[in-house]
């Protein structure tokens, strides 16, 4: 991704767009984020001081729990203790 010029550090990833003229309205702008790491969300609620914020978006998503991320959390999130019966 980052070859391609994408930002793939970010959690929400908003596609450029461009204008066709053949069909006349805004289409979405090669390259895609890979289907493997983020997810087509679908629509925002437009927001009127920035309207390209109620465009579709893509965030990633993860196929474990956050905490077991190293990336997100380097230590650990919460405290283990081993319990011992008897």
């Amino acid at each position: 991704m980052k070859s391609e010029g994408l930002e793939a550090h970010k959690n929400v990833i908003y596609p450029k767009y461009v204008y066709e003229d053949r069909i006349k309205i805004q289409i979405e702008a090669l390259p895609k984020p890979p289907n493997t790491v983020y997810l087509e969300v679908g629509f925002d609620k437009e927001i009127p001081e920035n309207p390209e914020l109620g465009m579709k978006h893509y965030r990633r998503f993860y196929d474990d729990e956050l905490e077991n991320i190293p990336e997100l959390f380097p230590k650990k999130a919460f405290h283990t203790v081993d319990i011992m019966r008897g």
